[in-house]
């Protein structure tokens, strides 16, 4: 059977930059609201906007490449909340 999640936290694991960011938990719980609430146009604008803070910039580069990966899963496209909680989790280890 196919799991589209199962393959896409495979997919952000094997992930060498996502998985070397420094992720703080204010920082991904403040996106992981957004998306939820908002969807992927508003969490995108607020990670763009917080790429342009130093320390911010490598986190939101890592969540924009995950949040872009995301788009292709159709269970989070669906329902936020699991992409909500797949962006908390982050880094994902295996």
């Amino acid at each position: 059977m196919r799991d589209p999640v199962g393959n896409l936290i495979r997919e952000l694991q094997a992930d060498v930059e996502i998985q070397k960011t420094r992720f703080s938990s204010n920082f991904v719980n403040g996106a992981g609201e957004i998306f939820e609430r908002d969807g992927f146009g508003a969490t995108e604008a607020y990670l763009i906007d917080k790429q342009n803070r130093p320390e911010f910039k490598s986190q939101a580069a890592a969540l924009l490449k995950a949040l872009k990966r995301m788009r292709d899963c159709p269970p989070i496209v669906h329902r936020r909340a699991i992409g909500r909680v797949i962006l908390k989790a982050l880094p994902l280890r295996g």
